[in-house]
């Protein structure tokens, strides 16, 4: 499809975005708005199953570009945190009970945007890497003793070893309990999710809790970002997830690296 004609197809998937309100959401969340009115009418079943993006991402961006910048579209350029210098003096004496760490940095700035923090009485954190929590928020997990880690992850051999390592205890505050609310691959194909393909994955790593189907599915070299799933309905299972389900820590951390999300 030509440039031209994909700009002309982004006001309806700029409309699917943003709602229901005004959502503020990514670049690639915008992208895979656009794959998803792309797709024929044919491909719309109720049997799961997992079909590649219908435009290169370059190809969105050109058109993008041609198109202009949407009001609700988020800033690729992260913001500098506020120092805690400063601040106030006793901030970092109070416990933090719910944190949810996001693989996807622009992905926890979209839920930060749009107020989930505040919604959900839950810090949301860029953790790109299986590293420990900075000192300010490992100390404050660690003060409400029972604190709940919710880690936020793609369908992908990358994103199902970050959930585990994540949930190793070297990595956890003291206490804490873990829960992976990412994406599996069977998520990804009831969802019908755009979603690219590798033709060499790396499969070492992934957790044993795995369905043969969902290894299956992965050694085909499918993968699929948290990104695809609808902004709205990211956010209202999240918000559920974080308010209503009380993770179970010796369940959890003996699946450390499985994930799962029960998505409405």
């Amino acid at each position: 499809m030509s440039i031209p004609a994909l700009a002309h197809e982004l006001p309806a998937a700029v409309v699917r975005a943003a709602g229901p309100g005004l959502i503020v959401y990514t670049e690639r969340q915008l992208y895979y708005e656009l794959c998803r009115g792309l797709r024929l009418p044919a491909a719309e079943c109720s049997v799961p199953s997992t079909a590649a993006p219908a435009v290169e991402f370059e190809s969105f961006q050109a058109a993008l570009s041609a198109f202009g910048r949407p009001a609700e579209l988020l800033d690729e350029a992260p913001s500098r945190p506020l120092p805690l210098e400063g601040r106030e003096p006793d901030l970092t004496h109070y416990g933090i009970s719910r944190i949810l760490l996001c693989q996807d940095p622009s992905i926890a700035r979209m839920l930060r945007a749009n107020g989930f923090p505040m919604e959900a009485g839950c810090a949301v954190v860029a953790h790109p890497r299986p590293m420990p929590l900075p000192p300010p928020l490992d100390g404050m997990a660690a003060l409400a003793r029972r604190a709940a880690i919710f880690a936020l992850h793609d369908a992908s051999p990358e994103g199902l070893r970050w959930a585990g390592q994540v949930s190793a205890r070297r990595f956890l505050p003291r206490g804490a309990r873990f829960r992976a609310v990412g994406l599996r691959p069977v998520h990804a194909r009831r969802l019908q999710l755009p979603a690219p393909r590798n033709p060499s994955p790396d499969l070492d790593g992934l957790p044993p809790t795995l369905a043969p189907a969902e290894h299956a599915w992965l050694a085909e070299g499918w993968s699929a970002e948290v990104a695809a799933v609808h902004p709205a309905r990211l956010m209202r299972a999240l918000r559920r997830i974080v308010r209503e389900t009380a993770p179970r820590p010796a369940l959890e951390l003996a699946q450390s690296g499985a994930g799962y999300m029960t998505w409405p």
